[in-house]
């Protein structure tokens, strides 16, 4: 009867492997694994081969997708090895464990897995139910799977268990798992940049008894506006454009006389105060053009623009024919794209929406600032001191790094046209969740808003954010133990910092982002932009709106602050001390300086 409820269920497992999920495509898997069981070493003296099965549940890690942790339920069936006359016998162990894995990607729709397991088992024997005991459990397994279709997979699997105290065993399996949040691949839709329409000139007509090819011809009267080339406006530039074009025009006199004191202006009735006065000829001949470049000075009313729209935008042409002054006025439709839009063709764009002097972070960053300054750290950097508290305030304020799929970065900052999506400081504040670019632009702002500089450091696919220590390298070199995990840069020390690492300390965000500017500016393919040279072009905005922004408990802040300081000295305090106490002590009675 026991044999038969195994046999029973091995083929409901084997009916649960209908589905199995994209392993590394998905958020949450749910995997089944019938298995062979082979006892080890001396076991294998008092069990024959059994059998049994696992079901787990695992989460993809949204820091590091290729890490995945879950918890496991496994049944086993040993058998025991009895003498010819001697009743059958045989031994059920239950379990439960955590399991954590890493699974890598060998080849299209292969996975490899790799995984260790521990936790608790109750084992009795199955004719004396009463007998029994439970202990800790241990192992791990190595696996590979493969994607059938993007929501199924099947895959083949050796696991070690070691039952401590009781048994141990090798597992053979062919598992299945049902993968939730691997909806069918859609690819975000990428806004492209689409050529401003220009008119078309027409053809010239030809008198009879003309030969050759017709001369195209422009038609028209007076002074007229007759190309235009307006740019896609995004609202978060709107103070650039007042120095930088919007667009072009083409001006061409259809007069039969000179014409002078020519005068262009641009209006967009919505979001513009005035007319704003663009660079014309002093005069153009009969049948001249020339082509001006249109520039806007926008108001904030631009920033209330959530949706993408299009205006209609009045360019208005003066002039003196004759000495009589003649108008002249064309209409175009522009488009202006929503108030979180930018590209990514100058990285250095992001610093418009590093809003350092906004009600919400200055509140948050002063805040901290302040209770931060009550715990005396002398020995310490300054700013390396108030960056550690924000970073700290940040993960108990509940701060979380989440890519976004409409718009990753990775994906949106190869293309210098695709439109992608910024929140600004405020908006991550409130969502709680940003993609990399939110959360630097967050931690940048909050550090500028109690006068630490800051710089973005860009790598292929990746954004994040550099501080200044205020130093000169040459300072930072005798300071901290381990120069290389700073950035020199125009005559200052910086410490870079891996903000998209949530949860694991700013030591750990340092090292992560130390790590990644080494390897990528070694290979030439790190950019280093200064916040304040950045923001030279690109102002940043103030963003409308007031959110209610709650601030962490403060005792929690500080301990939190404390504790991580601690770290920090224990790291690089510590043992520079104990080389200096060494030295003197060896020094005893030597009239060298040390």
């Amino acid at each position: 009867m026991k044999i038969k409820k195994t046999i029973l269920f091995f083929l409901f497992s084997c009916m649960l492997s209908a589905v199995y999920g994209q392993q590394n495509a998905s958020i949450f898997s749910l995997k089944i694994n019938p298995a062979l069981n082979i006892p080890l070493g001396g076991d294998s003296e008092f069990y024959k081969l059994g059998g049994g099965g696992r079901v787990s549940g695992n989460f993809a890690m949204p820091f590091f997708r290729n890490l995945s942790a879950g918890l496991e339920a496994g049944y086993s069936l040993a058998p025991l090895r009895m003498l010819p006359d001697a009743p059958p016998s045989s031994l059920s162990l239950l379990s439960g464990a955590a399991v954590i894995g890493l699974n890598f990607e060998l080849f299209p729709k292969f996975t490899l897995s790799l995984t260790g397991m521990g936790g608790y088992y109750h084992g009795l024997f199955n004719d004396e139910p009463a007998v029994g005991g439970g202990n800790p459990l241990v192992g791990g397994s190595l696996g590979v799977s493969y994607r059938i279709i993007p929501a199924l997979s099947l895959g083949v699997e050796g696991a070690y268990r070691n039952y401590l105290g009781l048994y141990q065993d090798i597992q053979f399996s062919i598992g299945t798992a049902v993968h939730f949040g691997t909806a069918p691949a859609v690819k975000p839709a990428v806004v492209e940049k689409k050529p401003a329409v220009k008119p078309e000139t027409l053809p010239e007509k030809t008198s009879p008894g003309t030969s050759g090819e017709a001369k195209p011809v422009l038609k028209g009267a007076g002074l007229s506006v007759v190309k235009t080339e307006f740019d896609e406006i995004f609202p978060v530039f709107f103070k650039y454009y007042d120095k930088n074009p919007v667009g072009k025009a083409v001006l061409h006199n259809f007069e039969a006389v000179p014409v002078d004191d020519i005068k262009v202006t641009f209006f967009v009735k919505q979001y513009m105060d005035n007319p704003k006065a663009a660079p014309a000829p002093a005069s153009l001949n009969p049948g001249e053009e020339k082509e001006i470049d249109i520039y806007g000075l926008f108001t904030n009313a631009v920033l209330d623009i959530t949706e993408g729209t299009k205006v209609s935008a009045l360019l208005t042409v003066e002039y003196m024919r004759a000495g009589e002054r003649q108008t002249a006025e064309h209409v175009e439709t522009i488009s202006i794209n929503n108030r979180n839009a930018v590209t990514w063709d100058d990285d250095r764009k992001a610093s418009a929406f590093v809003t350092a002097k906004d009600p919400a972070v200055l509140k948050f960053g002063k805040n901290v600032a302040g209770w931060i300054n009550t715990v005396s750290y002398r020995a310490v950097n300054k700013n390396l001191l108030i960056a550690l508290a924000l970073h700290e305030t940040l993960d108990l304020y509940g701060l979380t790094y989440v890519v976004d799929p409409t718009t990753p970065y990775v994906k949106y900052s190869e293309s210098t046209k695709s439109i992608d999506f910024l929140q600004f400081p405020k908006q991550t504040l409130e969502y709680l969740a940003g993609d990399c670019d939110d959360l630097s632009i967050l931690y940048s702002a909050l550090l500028e808003s109690v006068g630490v500089e800051t710089a973005f450091v860009t790598t292929p696919g990746h954004i994040f954010t550099a501080f200044s220590l205020g130093i000169t390298p040459e300072e930072a070199r005798k300071t901290f133990l381990y120069p290389d995990d700073l950035i020199f840069r125009d005559g200052l020390a910086w410490l870079p910092v891996e903000i998209t690492t949530r949860k694991s300390g700013f030591l750990r965000a340092w090292q992560a982002g130390a790590k990644e500017w080494r390897e990528n500016v070694s290979k030439d393919q790190a950019g280093f932009f200064p916040m304040h040279a950045a923001w030279d072009l690109y102002a940043p905005v103030g963003f409308p709106g007031t959110p209610n922004i709650g601030m962490p408990d403060r005792a929690a802040v500080i301990a939190a602050y404390r504790n991580e300081v601690d770290k920090y000295i224990s790291r690089e305090i510590y043992p520079q001390e104990s080389k200096i106490l060494g030295a003197l002590e060896n020094n005893q009675g030597n009239d060298q300086t040390l």
